[in-house]
């Protein structure tokens, strides 16, 4: 199969929970550097603190699992990258699973980067971590750059 790139990032949502207790957690769990907090009903900003007009109707949390450049399958497939998280994740799976018992979502959103054909396969081993920690997987699949002449 061809190589691929990827970006991954952990995404939770709730209606109208504070997620930023969990959101530490996981986050310190996967030492992330860093992370985006919204809670639902508080004035919506942008990414540098402009405000803008009315709030945020939901609650959210998102850390970017791979800071830097775009991971490359060479170095690392997606499947053995989202293994080792999940398993830094499994100490959560109660806090992952409450979440879920109030209509809250927890997703890895996947960007994958291909120059041509080329694929990967998620074994039912890795299916089950996840579907066990109620991770949802979001793929965003992006072609290559179209060269104009």
């Amino acid at each position: 199969m061809n190589p691929y790139r990827y970006r991954v990032s952990l995404r939770l949502r709730h209606r109208d929970a504070d997620l930023s207790l969990i959101g530490a957690r996981l986050g310190e769990a996967l030492a992330t550097a860093g992370s985006v907090h919204r809670i639902a009903g508080s004035p919506r900003v942008t990414p540098k603190g402009t405000p803008l007009p009315g709030t945020y109707r939901e609650s959210t949390w998102s850390a970017d699992l791979t800071p830097g450049p775009q991971r490359d399958s060479r170095e690392q497939d997606l499947e053995s990258f989202l293994a080792e998280r999940l398993q830094a994740l499994s100490p959560h799976a109660n806090a992952l699973r409450a979440l879920r018992e109030t209509n809250g979502e927890a997703a890895f959103f996947i960007g994958l980067f291909c120059d041509g054909n080329s694929g990967l396969v998620l074994t039912p081993e890795l299916m089950t971590q996840t579907a066990g920690l109620g991770i949802a997987l979001g793929f965003d699949i992006y072609p290559p750059d179209r060269v104009t002449n």
